[in-house]
């Protein structure tokens, strides 16, 4: 679960609540301003998040909530996903960004004009395993991907 905040409001940083449903343990982290997107690492120890107005994305240790990695990564996007177990794809309304979720190095990009020329807000595209379907209002493009 994630706060909403943007810039000059509220208190500081917002937070994330990761809720361990079997425990029902809560545990509070760190996440960047306006957090659209999130995933956990493969790994299980940590969390990717996006947010949209600095462009940033970080990487989380759940069990500290240290913020383990950042790296600037552009703003205007809107999530997060796995099209490959070793590759995180990151949802910018003209790029879509290929990253390696351990160091955030990025491992290469699409643009969206590949698919469609003009304009492009990409909110409730989802990526899943080999696949990704861009919404593009009123449009859905469904994109296979290969490496």
């Amino acid at each position: 679960l994630v706060e909403y905040a943007e810039s000059g409001v509220g208190r500081g940083t917002p937070l994330g609540y990761v809720v361990d449903l079997r425990t029902k343990r809560v545990r509070k982290v760190p996440i960047p301003l306006i957090t659209y997107g999130g995933a956990f690492h493969p790994d299980g120890k940590s969390v990717l998040l996006y947010g949209s107005q600095r462009g940033v994305l970080w990487r989380v240790d759940l069990r500290t909530g240290r913020v383990v990695r950042r790296r600037k990564i552009g703003d205007r996007g809107h999530g997060l996903g796995f099209p490959f177990p070793d590759t995180l794809m990151v949802l910018r309304h003209k790029i879509l960004h290929m990253v390696d979720p351990t160091t955030l190095r990025p491992k290469g990009r699409i643009r969206t004009r590949r698919f469609y020329p003009g304009f492009s807000h990409i909110e409730g595209t989802v990526v899943g395993p080999g696949l990704v379907w861009l919404r593009n209002k009123p449009w859905l493009y469904l994109i296979r991907l290969t490496r």
